[in-house]
């Protein structure tokens, strides 16, 4: 029974009892049924339905984190951080670098040399060796060379006498002849090596622009490798195609002499032609420009295989 403090009509508060509400008397004496026990299989031992319609629940207690043992990270000023550079791509002129200055006094080089090795159906130009490359031809020219001694006796760089031309001498110190047909060191049979060929070299002068390259090279192609030579240019001129608008690839066969002796010989073969005018005003500005060493003179790295160059490689 509960008490409250009642006033009454003499103005004297005194308590009266209150007996309990029905309801909340029932819903404090009533104790919570027991939970009922969940059947899981049956008697053939399966799963039951009530089980496998049963909403099962976890819960999970975080473990408890003592806030002595938590390391705050320190805070830091965005201004202060220093971010590293990107390593980024950069050109040469930016610096004022220059390829041009690799020749003193912009002198123009000489062409460089690009040999055949006759064992190994190889080029080599330089330290740099390939089995072919693409070029555009700029130029050529027949010329002969005459050496009175061969290079295992000690022939000098420049030979005794030599013609750009194919046609007269035009330089050397111990000229033969006055015409380059009449000289008897241009006839068949006259080589001391073996009787039967000329002592003078008959070759052809290629100066050629190798894909990527900014300067042309020079390919001196041996006398045997003028038959080929003329050909190509024979193909070039019944299809009515200048040598100079043409995208050629070189490359190099195994022959044989009639001593048996292996050596290479060239190969052409046209893989396009020039078809636009910046492409053809860009080879017509090589060829002005570097006319004059076309006309270079004829040294003996021209006629040596490139084997013999005195480089040291096995090939």
């Amino acid at each position: 029974m509960a008490k409250k403090w009642k006033k009454g009509t003499d103005g004297k508060f005194r308590p009266e009892e209150i007996p309990d509400h029905p309801a909340e008397s029932s819903s404090a004496s009533a104790k919570p049924a027991p939970a009922k026990e969940l059947e899981m299989f049956d008697k053939a031992g399966d799963p039951t339905p009530e089980l496998m319609n049963h909403n099962f629940t976890c819960a999970v207690t975080a473990p408890k984190v003592d806030p002595a043992a938590v390391t705050v990270a320190p805070k830091v000023d965005p201004a202060s951080v220093t971010v590293a550079p990107k390593n980024e791509l950069a050109s040469p002129e930016e610096f004022g670098f220059n390829f041009r200055e690799n020749f003193h006094g912009g002198a123009t080089p000489r062409l460089p040399q690009i040999g055949i090795v006759s064992t190994a159906q190889m080029f080599k130009c330089g330290e740099d060796k390939f089995k072919d490359f693409t070029a555009t031809i700029l130029h050529y020219q027949l010329c002969n060379a005459w050496w009175e001694k061969t290079i295992e006796e000690g022939a000098g760089n420049v030979p005794d006498c030599a013609s750009s031309n194919a046609i007269a001498p035009d330089s050397g110190d111990n000229r033969q002849c006055e015409s380059c047909d009449k000289c008897l060191m241009n006839a068949y049979g006259s080589d001391p090596k073996d009787g039967r060929g000329k002592w003078c070299k008959n070759m052809i002068r290629l100066h050629i622009l190798k894909e990527g390259d900014v300067i042309p090279s020079r390919l001196t192609l041996p006398a045997t490798s003028i038959r080929p030579a003329d050909e190509f240019f024979t193909s070039l001129f019944n299809k009515k195609i200048p040598y100079q608008i043409a995208k050629v690839t070189f490359s190099l066969v195994s022959a044989k002499n009639k001593t048996n002796v292996e050596y290479s010989k060239i190969q052409f073969e046209v893989l396009d032609t020039l078809k636009t005018r910046d492409e053809m005003l860009m080879v017509k500005r090589y060829i002005d420009q570097f006319k004059i060493s076309f006309g270079e003179k004829i040294l003996a790295d021209e006629h040596a295989p490139a084997e013999k160059n005195g480089d040291g490689l096995k090939y």
